[in-house]
This record gives C-alpha cells, sequence and structure tokens, in this order.
C-alpha cells in the first residue's frame, strides 16, 4: 500500500510538471491542456481513495522513523489476535464437550401405565356456582330495589325526613349512653 501510494503521489507530481510544461507554450484552450487537466484530476482523485483506505488502517504518510513503531502495534494486535483466537478455540472445545454431555444424559421418560380418562368430573361444579351466583344477583337487586324506593320516600314525604333526623339523634344518644 505504502508503494503504490508513492507510486501515485510521484505520478501526480509528474503530471504536474508536464501541465506546466504544456501551458508555458500553449493557451488553456488548447486541447492538450485539458487532456493533461483531466488526467491530473484522475490521478489526485485516486491517490485521495488510496489514502483515505491508508488513513483507516493507519499507514499513510508513514516515514522510516514510524517504522519500528507501528511494528511493535503490529506485533501487538498479532498478539492479541493469537490470544482471542486461542479463547475461541478453548471455548468452542467446551461448548462440544458440553453438547455432547446433554446428548448422553438424554431425559428418559418410561411410561407405567397408559392414562384412563376420569368417569365423571371433580371440579369445577359448575350447577353450584351458577345457583350461588344467581342467587347473589337477585338479593343485589332487591336491596337496589329497596334503596331507590326508600329514597323516592323520603323525597316525596317532607315529613319523613325530619322523623328520620329525630331518630338518628335518638340512636346516638342511645349509643353515647350506653357507653
Amino acid at each position: 500500500m505504502i508503494e503504490s501510494l508513492a507510486v501515485l503521489r510521484a505520478q501526480v507530481a509528474t503530471k504536474q510538471v508536464e501541465l506546466q510544461a504544456i501551458r508555458s507554450y500553449s493557451t488553456e484552450h488548447n486541447p492538450e491542456v485539458a487532456l493533461a487537466e483531466r488526467e491530473l484530476l484522475s490521478l489526485q482523485a485516486e491517490a485521495g481513495r488510496l489514502e483515505q483506505r491508508t488513513h483507516s488502517s493507519g499507514f499513510a504518510d508513514m516515514g522510516l522513523e514510524d517504522v519500528p513503531g507501528f511494528g511493535m502495534e503490529y506485533l501487538r494486535a498479532e498478539h492479541e489476535l493469537k490470544y482471542r483466537q486461542a479463547m475461541f478455540d478453548l471455548l468452542m472445545k467446551q461448548y462440544d464437550a458440553a453438547k455432547l454431555d446433554e446428548a448422553k444424559e438424554a431425559a428418559t421418560i418410561q411410561i407405567v401405565e397408559a392414562a384412563i380418562a376420569p368417569d365423571r368430573k371433580s371440579a369445577p361444579k359448575r350447577l353450584t356456582i351458577v345457583l350461588l351466583l344467581t342467587m347473589a344477583g337477585f338479593f343485589a337487586g332487591c336491596i337496589l330495589a329497596l334503596t331507590l324506593w326508600w329514597r323516592e320516600l323520603v323525597k316525596s314525604n317532607p315529613g319523613t325526613e325530619t322523623q328520620l333526623q329525630a331518630l338518628k339523634k335518638a340512636l346516638l344518644l342511645g349509643k353515647i349512653r350506653a357507653a
């Protein structure tokens, strides 16, 4: 990658010199100038793409003084790779051994006696539940009807309301005296 980047940079420099030489004896509208400019732009774009790729890997613009540092970084990365590969291999062996153990220890189900359907149902007793809920609904309806009837009776007779107030006071006084 370093070599190809260096070759591309040399080609770009050569093309720039060639373009300046052509411009020295011709005008901007000359087809040779336009062709040289397009070739220069193409080489610069290709060099830019290569630099983008090498910048991501960290090798662009690397001088000779940087080689030992990059070499150490490479060795560390290689060591880390080997370590992770060894860990992966160890874990895969353990996983395979666990799968084999699980396959060996498969639960065996033994049918002792075939199941027989019951003669009669034991629960829930639907008839009892329906009767209890019907009776509860009937009593709740009766209480609601009596409450509504009592409210209408109290609203229609103004004297009934005063009698109820007197009854409440008498009951409260009786509770207080009893206590």
